[in-house]
């Protein structure tokens, strides 16, 4: 067992557009970005610390995930542990692209919500292993997406980090067993098309549609009944 006093930490703040940003998940990996080592969140003044066992290098990755969507990271040599690590992530730079959704049902009976589901595939400027880390919380825990958004409107509109982004959305009411009551329809979006584009995005219901955001984007998100075997 590492005793606490031999411990390394890396402390800083991270800003968001000047502002000090909260709640931010801070991963930190070993430096061929296969492991995991330690993880925390940032305070209400985005402040973070973050301690681990000492180790060569480390790579420090910082997760936006509202009310836009960013990630960056940094190589972090020993010498530089004692170092503030300061994150500053601008999103008036050109590496970020506006999203814009519009939630389309053809149904009598629309939903009065949709939960918009938004995960990174891949990010520009980003190296490809830090992507299996997209939406790891802690050590042995995952979110289920990198952001959610409940739309209780037909619209939404959020700025990312240019890249691709697997999409997905839907309103799922689930029964309890001893529920005598009819149960609502559930809803799930059975298809995405974007801009002017005629053939719908690659993708599936479940798993999400792929969409390359490399510059601003509209889409429309159709809802369908889900069926009650699915």
């Amino acid at each position: 067992m590492t005793n606490i006093l031999d411990m390394s930490v890396i402390n800083g703040i991270v800003f968001l557009d000047g502002q000090c940003a909260s709640n931010v998940r801070i991963l930190l990996l070993s430096s061929d970005m296969n492991q995991l080592l330690a993880s925390t969140s940032t305070n209400n003044d985005g402040k973070y610390e973050i301690k681990f066992s000492p180790a060569d290098s480390v790579v420090l990755v910082v997760k936006i995930q509202g009310p836009v969507l960013a990630l960056d990271y940094r190589l972090i040599k020993p010498g530089e542990f004692l170092n503030q690590q300061d994150f500053n992530i601008n999103t008036t730079s050109d590496a970020f692209s506006i999203l814009e959704g519009e939630i389309i049902t053809d149904e009598h009976e629309a939903p009065s919500y949709v939960e918009v589901d938004i995960t990174p595939a891949h990010l520009n400027a980003v190296p490809s292993a830090i992507e299996k880390f997209f939406l790891r919380f802690d050590k042995g825990v995952v979110d289920a997406s990198y952001y959610e958004e409940r739309v209780s409107s037909n619209h939404f509109k959020i700025k990312v980090q240019k890249g691709s982004y697997r999409i997905s959305g839907q309103n799922i009411i689930y029964k309890g067993p001893d529920s005598t009551l009819p149960a609502p329809p559930n809803f799930i979006v059975g298809n995405i098309f974007a801009d002017e584009e005629k053939d719908p995005l690659p993708g599936e219901q479940f798993g999400g549609f792929i969409l390359d955001v490399r510059r601003d984007r509209k889409i429309r998100m159709n809802l369908k009944i889900l069926a009650d075997n699915f």
